[in-house]
């Protein structure tokens, strides 16, 4: 079976530095929850790309999608395959600038 997602190596770096900071500040445990729902989440995305988010044009002017997995945005590329997601950013963080590059 081929992968129906994959991550950016923006999103993978932002990944790794979510689970450090949530083990660092929360413990391990927390940070263990945490992954299990964000994958959880990329799966979900993965399977109904049209669906598991929405647009936010007040964000970003590019063709992406905005889930939410609380208390995080990821943000996604549906019409690539497998889908593309692109970051993923705390819901508290200005995000007006997060796709520009």
């Amino acid at each position: 079976m081929s992968t129906l997602y994959e991550l950016s190596p923006q999103a993978q770096k932002q990944l790794e530095d979510i689970l450090f900071d949530t083990a660092d500040h929360r413990g391990r445990t927390k940070s263990l929850e945490l992954e299990e729902q964000l994958y959880l989440s990329f799966e979900e995305i993965a399977r109904s790309p049209n669906t598991a988010g929405h647009p936010r044009p007040d964000l970003s002017s590019k063709d992406v999608l905005f889930a939410f997995t609380d208390p995080y945005y990821v943000i996604y590329e549906r019409h690539s395959l497998p889908v593309r997601i692109s970051a993923i950013l705390h819901s508290a963080r200005d995000t007006r600038d997060c796709c520009a590059a």
